[in-house]
């Protein structure tokens, strides 16, 4: 990259999301980050979506349509190709940024010139208001290919140019099209994981992925294994419990990577993983219970003990 910040793109695509979207809206608003490209694709909203959308994009670099799709899959596939950005993430009106996210992802292209994609870690709020931590494992296409997991959107930064040849989502899948389309996206990219918390994944009731039976989900989750897994039977089953057991141990190390790192957190934040979201807020990991009251004040919360940080002099 050169000297001149790259231009990142924001592909959001939405439906009637007036109820919550501004909170979307103000989380990519406090971004540290000065040159970003919002690309709203609209299914004709009647709520207001629009009117809000216009509203933002009168002092913002915002791109955006309105026009009938089949459903959210067709529409961010639409946003995909109106990007222009050197840096593109796919950011559902659900989910929400932190404000060190874009340039965290930034610096880390900068610094590592031969990665195409970053998977960072998260929080998932539930429709309770609830908040857990998602660490992810460390990245391997063959256990992704695997899993019923893909990364988490708002976590998840690519260069442009491997979007050539996966620029379109499957329409034929709902639960999984996002999973497949990762799959052909990374397929013989390198792929890093990037340890700083970048986004929040919010489950809402009515969402795509709060809809469809057990037997559905299986249904893609089966046609996908199909199409990029050469095991199968007894041999993909023996697989998966070892996937399974890897990701486990994985995660549990991460846990501890990231209490001792909350522990002897030094300020500069020197060659500490997640140094932005340690060094904003002070996480204790003594106790599963308490409130992310410093980040997102009002909301019932659990998870991690959270305190902010006092301010050094």
């Amino acid at each position: 990259m050169s000297d001149q910040p790259p231009l990142v793109s924001i592909v959001t695509a939405t439906l009637n999301s007036a109820a919550f979207i501004r909170e979307h809206l103000a989380s990519v608003d406090a971004q540290t980050y000065p040159n970003i490209e919002h690309v709203f694709v609209d299914g004709v909203s009647t709520d207001g979506t629009v009117e809000i959308i216009k509203e933002y994009a009168a002092n913002h670099k915002v791109t955006w349509v309105s026009e009938s799709d089949s459903n959210c899959i067709e529409a961010t596939s639409k946003g995909l190709a109106m990007c222009t950005g050197d840096i593109v993430a796919v950011v559902p009106s659900d989910d929400l940024l932190f404000p060190w996210s874009v340039e965290t992802v930034v610096a880390f292209f900068r610094e590592h010139p031969e990665i195409d994609a970053v998977v960072g870690d998260s929080l998932r709020r539930s429709p309770a208001g609830e908040y857990t931590v998602h660490l992810e494992p460390p990245y391997s296409w063959d256990r992704l290919a695997r899993g019923r997991e893909g990364p988490v959107p708002p976590a998840t930064y690519f260069r442009r140019p491997i979007l050539a040849g996966a620029r379109n989502l499957d329409t034929t899948l709902l639960h999984a099209a996002d999973l497949e389309w990762y799959l052909r996206l990374f397929r013989k990219r390198r792929v890093a994981n990037l340890r700083e918390i970048l986004g929040i994944f919010v489950k809402r009731p009515g969402a795509v992925n709060m809809t469809g039976t057990a037997a559905e989900w299986e249904r893609e989750y089966v046609e996908l294994a199909s199409r990029h897994v050469s095991a199968h039977g007894s041999h993909l089953r023996a697989l998966r419990a070892w996937d399974y057991l890897v990701k486990l141990v994985a995660r549990r190390l991460l846990w501890l990577r990231m209490s001792v790192a909350s522990r002897f957190w030094r300020g500069d934040g020197h060659r500490s993983p997640w140094k932005a979201f340690l060094g904003t807020h002070q996480a204790q990991f003594s106790s599963l219970e308490a409130a992310l009251k410093a980040l997102l004040p009002r909301r019932r919360t659990s998870g991690l003990r959270i305190r902010k940080r006092p301010v050094r002099r």
